[in-house]
């Protein structure tokens, strides 16, 4: 008991060190700098708190008048024999502080599930809609519409676990759906 109070030991209202498992079972107490360090993405150190930045992903230009839907292909999905999963959020960030870009935010966890299936968790909001999956350059992708204005240009971002975020990409006009 005396070595578990140790491991989570606090310094100023700081943990010194957390605890956890490692991939054998060995029981590790990593600081916290060696936890966020191992977190994919760009983080930042303020107040005692570790968090990561979004990273703008797409460029989303305004039409020239009226309203756009583009297509956002979101990753591709290709080996289900593998482990890999993707859990990642997408939102808009306008270009500058007065522009008037619509506001939207998507949730998705995906996770292969065997040879034939998929499984996709999701919540859509704002100008985000149709989550569905697209064949585009021989390709399948999990895509989504995003619904722009002509009064704001907006950067796609991405905060969360995504493994290839080259796999996000605006392809309007050059897919085909996937029945």
């Amino acid at each position: 008991m005396r070595e578990d109070i140790k491991e989570n030991e606090m310094s100023g209202g700081v943990p010194v060190r957390m605890r956890g498992i490692d991939a054998d079972g060995n029981s590790i107490t990593p600081t916290m700098e060696e936890v966020t360090d191992a977190l994919p993405g760009e983080q930042k150190y303020d107040r005692g708190v570790y968090y990561s930045l979004p990273k703008s992903i797409v460029s989303v230009h305004k039409p020239t008048g009226g309203n756009e839907i583009k297509t956002i292909t979101l990753l591709k999905i290709g080996d289900y024999n593998t482990s890999h999963f993707n859990f990642f959020e997408v939102f808009t960030i306008p270009f500058y502080s007065n522009n008037h870009c619509l506001p939207g935010w998507c949730k998705v966890h995906y996770a292969p599930a065997g040879t034939l299936q998929s499984d996709v968790a999701h919540s859509e909001f704002g100008c985000f809609s149709n989550l569905r999956q697209i064949s585009y350059k021989g390709n399948i992708y999990l895509a989504i519409d995003v619904l722009v204005n002509q009064y704001g240009s907006a950067y796609i971002a991405l905060t969360g676990y995504h493994e290839d975020t080259s796999q996000i990409m605006d392809v309007t006009g050059d897919f085909t759906e996937v029945q």
